[in-house]
């Protein structure tokens, strides 16, 4: 009975080492840091993002001039934990 079980047993073990985890190797992709990282500024997009591109960032001081310096820290610190991330 023993000797069964570490027949089955073994044979799982050469089943697993034998099958290959990716099946081509060749279809592995690098990862991106963030898939959206290169989309255009939308309405949608997070506050956070915004608030780190000097261009955005510009665009909207000159369409909303003095309203995002009234802000307080919290609401407009770049740095996390940042609320600006979760808007």
């Amino acid at each position: 009975m023993l000797r069964n079980i570490v027949r089955a047993l073994g044979a799982l073990a050469l089943a697993a080492s034998a099958t290959p985890l990716i099946a081509n190797p060749r279809q592995i992709t690098p990862a991106t840091d963030c898939p959206l990282r290169d989309a255009p500024f939308s309405a949608s997009a997070p506050l956070i993002d915004v608030m780190l591109s000097p261009q955005a960032k510009a665009v909207l001081d000159k369409s909303f001039p003095g309203k995002f310096s009234k802000l307080p820290p919290f609401f407009s610190a770049t740095t996390p934990p940042t609320f600006a991330a979760i808007l």
